[in-house]
């Protein structure tokens, strides 16, 4: 009986051996089918994904200052047209920039209202000559917007900006987004609010850059001499009053006064080179606005340029009208300027710190505090709105802030803020400047101990931690057996 046992045990565990091999076999198989099934589901996926991708148009940038994307102002814009606009770049496709065709594209994606085409100048010679005016001539790789009636031409020597920072060193900004969002703003807006600036008075001439980027956003400016006018033209949307070194005269303030009276709205910048501008002071002081005399300076070293005390950095408060910049962490650069003392509806949109104090005798020696002059807080640029709520007098004590030069120390954020307050006074908040992104790229710099130590872990390290994965994983399979 041992000896019957002990052979069908023998017999047993031969049958186990045998069988051993071909469970083993069918694992192998069974494996294999599942590792070819993965590959083959992970091919169909990236093919898949890459068709939706490519149908859908769908892209992400990637670029620091979001180079090939529009801001959100600009699709907000896009968004609410409810007419079909038209987009001609005088060139063929392939003529135009990368850069420039992935920007149009956003706008596309954002309203089926709007359409990019293409006029190669050698196949459709005259195509722009119905969109110009005046002595405007179209040149390869311009830019016309076209809605209905009403045409915007753009130069591409527009679509770039060069501006000089502090140091002298020129960067590059690309700027195409500004000039066709405030193209499509032109087009399909129903008429141009006119601003009219005030001229008889010794007025500052407003400066070119600040005008073109107004006009930009689709406003209109002309001339208005009180002397020859019995009022102030009812299509007037803005009066502008820009630094007056010379008194109005009580008859032609009446027709200023009547012209406010019926809901106009006033944007008013003071002379730092003027006295006794009794009726225009007396017409902001109606409004809230005391006008102090002197020149302010600031005592808050974090509140000015460096050695320049009246060249001031105000705080800048938060309203509707400049929340944008303090999300930008923007600076104001305000040079030479008034101190403004604020009543009733009056607010302030830009502020001195409570040490400034404005220096009543421009002519002294002195730059420190003496007994004449006037003690801060000061507000530089101030609000008044009307019973509705509107901004409706916008009052800037510095007339510097309104200069290109003094624009450029701070990357454009002086011109953002005064087209902000023309937006508000004309009641067109969603037209905001929309700023050039820059294409200049951040140069790293690192210590020779960061330098060594990224070498030391690309060229020993991971090696290593590769090396040491295998072999655990290789003594694990052994054990595993």
């Amino acid at each position: 009986m041992d000896l019957k046992n002990k052979l069908k045990r023998q017999k047993k565990s031969e049958k186990k051996q045998n069988a051993a091999p071909v469970s083993g076999a069918r694992t192998k198989k069974t494996m294999g089918a599942l590792s070819a099934t993965s590959i083959v589901l992970v091919i169909i996926i990236a093919i898949l994904a890459n068709v939706l991708v490519t149908k859908g148009n769908w892209s992400y940038d990637v670029t620091d200052n979001k180079i090939f994307s529009i801001s959100d102002q600009s699709k907000k814009i896009v968004k609410n047209i409810k007419q079909d606009v038209t987009i001609y770049f005088l060139a063929s496709k392939k003529n135009v920039g990368d850069n420039y065709l992935q920007i149009v594209e956003e706008y596309k994606k954002n309203s089926k209202h709007i359409s990019v085409k293409y006029r190669d100048m050698e196949l459709y010679p005259n195509f722009a000559s119905e969109y110009l005016s005046g002595s405007q001539t179209a040149a390869e790789g311009d830019v016309i917007v076209v809605s209905g009636k009403k045409a915007k031409y753009i130069s591409s020597e527009d679509f770039v900006t060069y501006d000089m920072d502090s140091s002298g060193n020129y960067t590059t900004a690309i700027n195409l987004e500004s000039c066709i969002t405030s193209a499509i703003n032109y087009v399909v807006s129903d008429e141009t609010p006119i601003i009219y600036t005030l001229t008889g008075h010794g007025e500052q001439e407003f400066d070119a850059s600040f005008q073109s980027s107004i006009e930009s956003d689709n406003y209109e400016f002309k001339d208005l001499n009180l002397l020859t006018e019995s009022s102030v033209p009812k299509d007037c949307e803005i009066l502008l009053i820009n630094a007056p070194t010379n008194d109005i005269s009580s008859k032609d303030l009446k027709k200023i006064k009547s012209y406010m009276k019926k809901g106009g709205k006033l944007f008013y910048v003071c002379s730092t080179d003027a006295d006794n501008l009794t009726n225009f002071e007396n017409l902001l002081k109606s409004y809230g606005v005391k006008v102090n005399d002197g020149i302010v300076v600031e005592t808050d070293s974090t509140k000015y340029m460096q050695n320049y005390p009246t060249y001031m950095l105000p705080t800048i408060e938060s309203t509707d009208i400049t929340d944008a910049l303090l999300t930008n962490s923007s600076y104001i650069l305000a040079p030479v300027s008034r101190g403004l003392t604020l009543s009733g509806d009056a607010v302030s949109l830009l502020s001195t710190s409570d040490e400034s104090y404005s220096k009543v005798n421009i002519k002294s020696s002195k730059i420190e505090k003496e007994k004449a002059d006037i003690s801060g807080p000061f507000s530089v640029a101030s609000e008044t709105v009307d019973e509705d709520g509107n901004a409706q007098v916008i009052v800037i004590a510095c007339p510097g802030i309104i200069l290109n030069e003094i624009d450029q120390y701070v990357s454009g954020a002086n011109s953002d803020f005064v087209s902000n307050c023309v937006n508000a006074l004309a009641q067109q908040e969603d037209k905001i400047s929309i700023k050039a992104k820059a294409t200049d790229h951040d140069t790293a710099t690192y210590t020779t101990a960061a330098v060594q130590l990224v070498s030391f872990a690309s060229v020993i390290g991971i090696p290593a931690l590769l090396l040491m994965i295998g072999v655990i994983v290789v003594v694990t399979r052994r054990r595993s057996k």
